[in-house]
């Protein structure tokens, strides 16, 4: 998973990769860079859709036999007026004569032109010459026909062609025209069966609607051809001109009438009259072409680009792959569906694009992968090392060879730790499985093994730790009850250990089950450590120590204190009082060592909730409780700060119980009449606020040097003057052990003949918490 900082380099590279190829589509797309293998590919979709010429259309040519059997060019007005006799003759639906009549001639062959003209029957559409650039700023002018052609001419258009780049002609304006006069193409009039196109006001066509394609149906010569010298001679049967539509122009080599086109043949050119005659095919066929432009252009070429964009970002590279070449093959079908429709949509600029982003967006994220793995095996290479020894820093210079040193020695590092992590596993002393977030097995040590083994449970990596969970019962809980996985990780990674639990197997085993929550580097949870500690010995300790305590509760005391009922039930003389003082003090004596043993059983094993106390409060408690003590020695304890706030969480018998005992003692080594100081306090320590409780008496005082040995079972201050003083030496370290289990401490300052300060100091609780 790349860490945040890779991701952004990676959205970055990405971002940048669309603009530049989105601008690199606008261009293509604006400019027309790409036109050129636009047109190659038209050309080719143009061979591939080859198809045969409408039955209607026949073309009377001008061709070498014409000139060598009728006369060179140019033919006499007359001439001309007598093809267009012989033509009509058969009844044609139209006439389409590509010949230029812009300059006047004999003015009795002009007449006769003009006559024949409309003398036939079937509407003559006739060309005029467009002049570019025209006069007076003008972008073109017109030059029609001479008056009697024009007055008997059923139509007057154009025959320009539009030339691409590449000297090709393949597009043709259906109109052109200013605001003067607005002329339809000669095959708009011919497709037109309405003789009326040639009214003012009824153009079939606009310059507004831009230039169309051709739709060229073949080579040169794919329609039906006869030579004009034929007809002017009668050899062309009737029937084979009746009701068609007929193109008659120049052919004949020299004419100048011969222009480039993508089924330009062996010649290499297309005569006009056959290039007028494709374009009127693809009308009367249905095939117009109209190329898309503009906006939708550019919209259609960015749409697959933008497709591919989104599938690097949310598809594998493999995907990727394919998703390129659905789109191309996409962009190829919609193309060519489309120009069957009608429609030439140029497909360069997407294409174009598509070629250019794949590489350079694997080059981009290829570089971006490549500058965040070298830059987080260097930070891990700087890290400090788990496994005590030192890693080689690499040594290349080349850029590929640093990054192969690099990715060798975190590849060799972390072998090296799975190894030292599954050799740690297998040497702990307990059943240790590792789980993922559901409970699924991950890894286990050899303990662990045997647990599964002795539960007749299935082995190995993948089983769920619940079913080892089903098979023991819970400590403490009701019929049935069996331990849980633990609910989800909380919010604070630092409370990562869940309460243990005790649960009991089916053969008596007694086991301490501990989850450990496992986090991966950026803090999400990624699994559990689980341990199962066999805590049977420890229990059967535990049953014998709970056997002790009941013996020394009750099987100790109850003999010790039937012996003082007979000494105090005793009649005078049965028992000397020498001997029933000694008696009585050895048996008050095992009854005291066995409550303190008790007392400190249960400081080390109970388990207690804390709650808040305020240590004033209990410090007075303590006080009261030793009021008879104290005062049937006229000793005096004065207690100072008890209204400082010193609130700590713990358990209230034992830390009172604990104050008892310091009290205790102090009042049993102050002589008769003496002062008790109990002064409560606060103080600040590195870990936080602390509640100080310092005890001070006017005893006999402790040596510095043995002042360690006084919180040790059974031992007491020496001396002769404390060997009179009643005690067992549990105490202290009772009240050692309740501190040591709140967190605090306890101290001891005295000299000899100065008396003893005993100081216990324990944590405060927060304000908010304690509030």
């Amino acid at each position: 998973m790349i860490r945040p900082a890779g991701a952004s380099r990676l959205r970055a590279e990405w971002w940048l990769v669309a603009l530049i190829s989105t601008l690199l589509t606008i261009l293509l797309t604006a400019d027309r860079t790409a036109i050129r293998l636009d047109n190659l590919i038209y050309d080719n979709l143009l061979r591939l859709t080859r198809r045969a010429p409408q039955p209607d259309i026949l073309l009377v040519t001008i061709d070498n036999r014409s000139l060598k059997e009728v006369g060179p060019w140019p033919w006499p007005r007359a001439r001309h007026a007598a093809l267009l006799q012989r033509i009509d003759a058969p009844r044609p639906r139209a006439i389409l004569y590509d010949v230029l009549f812009v300059e006047p001639g004999a003015p009795a062959d002009d007449a006769a032109l003009g006559r024949a003209m409309a003398s036939v029957a079937a509407p003559v559409i006739v060309p005029l010459l467009l002049s570019a650039p025209g006069s007076n700023g003008a972008a073109f002018d017109d030059i029609q026909p001479i008056a009697p052609v024009r007055a008997a001419a059923a139509g007057i258009g154009h025959a320009s062609l539009a030339f691409d780049a590449d000297g090709l002609v393949r597009r043709f304006w259906p109109a052109v025209g200013d605001a003067r006069h607005i002329w339809p193409h000669l095959a708009v009039l011919a497709h037109r069966r309405d003789p009326a196109v040639a009214e003012p006001g009824r153009n079939p066509a606009s310059p507004e609607d831009g230039p169309q394609m051709i739709a060229f149906a073949g080579p040169p010569g794919h329609f039906p051809t006869i030579s004009a010298s034929a007809v002017l001679r009668g050899e062309v049967p009737a029937d084979f001109i009746a009701g068609r539509t007929i193109l008659v122009g120049a052919t004949a080599d020299g004419l100048g009438d011969q222009y480039p086109t993508p089924f330009a043949g062996r010649k290499g050119v297309m005569s006009g009259v056959e290039i007028v005659a494709n374009v009127l095919d693809s009308m009367e066929a249905g095939r117009t072409i109209r190329p898309v432009e503009g906006i939708p252009l550019l919209v259609g070429s960015l749409l697959p680009l933008w497709l591919l964009l989104a599938g690097f970002r949310m598809l594998s590279p493999r995907r990727t792959v394919l998703l390129l070449a659905g789109l191309v093959a996409l962009v190829a079908a919609a193309v060519a569906g489309l120009l069957l429709g009608g429609i030439w949509f140029a497909p360069a600029s997407a294409l174009i694009a598509l070629a250019i982003i794949y590489p350079l967006w694997g080059w981009r994220r290829l570089a971006a992968v490549s500058a965040y793995m070298v830059r987080e095996l260097e930070r891990l290479g700087g890290e400090p090392a788990i496994l005590p020894y030192a890693r080689a820093r690499p040594r290349a210079t080349d850029v590929v060879d640093r990054q192969v040193q690099l990715l060798e020695g975190a590849i060799a590092d972390v072998r090296d730790l799975r190894r030292f992590a599954t050799d740690r596993l297998h040497q702990m002393p307990d059943a240790v499985f590792v789980l993922d977030p559901t409970g699924a097995v991950l890894l286990m040590n050899g303990d662990a093994e045997r647990l599964l083994r002795s539960l007749a449970l299935p082995g190995g990596t993948g089983m769920g730790i619940a079913g080892l969970l089903a098979k023991l019962r819970l400590a403490g809980g009701p019929e049935g009850a069996t331990p849980s996985l633990p609910s989800a990780a909380p919010a604070d990674a630092t409370q990562a250990n869940d309460r243990p639990v005790e649960a009991i197997a089916p053969d008596g085993r007694w086991f301490d089950i501990r989850f450990a929550r496992q986090y991966s580097g950026d803090g999400t949870a990624a699994g559990w450590i689980a341990r199962f500690i066999d805590i049977s010995a420890a229990k059967a300790a535990q049953r014998q120590q709970d056997d002790l305590r009941q013996l020394l509760t009750h099987d100790m005391r109850s003999p010790q204190a039937s012996i003082l009922a007979v000494i105090d039930n005793s009649k005078p003389g049965e028992v000397s009082e020498e001997i029933g003082r000694r008696i009585r003090g050895y048996a008050q004596r095992t009854l005291d060592l066995a409550d303190g043993f008790v007392q400190l059983a249960r400081a080390h094993t109970l388990a207690f909730v804390k709650e808040e106390i305020d240590l004033a409060e209990i410090l007075i408690d303590a006080v009261d409780d030793l009021w008879p003590q104290s005062s049937g020695r006229a000793i005096a304890i004065a207690i100072e700060g008890e209204r400082n706030d010193l609130i700590v969480a713990g358990d209230r018998s034992l830390l009172t119980r604990a104050l008892i005992n310091l009290i205790d003692n102090a009042i049993k080594y102050s002589p008769d009449g003496g002062r008790i100081l109990c002064r409560l306090d606060r103080a600040e320590r590195d870990s936080g606020p602390v509640g100080l409780c310092a005890i001070r008496d006017q005893g006999i005082g402790i040596a510095p040097d043995q002042i360690a040995l006084l919180f040790e079972p059974f031992q007491r201050a020496p001396g002769a003057d404390a060997a009179h003083i009643d005690g067992v030496g549990l105490g202290l370290a009772f009240v050692r052990t309740v501190m040591a289990r709140h967190g605090g401490i306890i101290r001891c300052e005295s000299r000899p003949g100065e008396g003893t300060t005993f100081t216990i100091e324990l944590p405060l609780m927060p304000p908010e918490a304690a509030d």
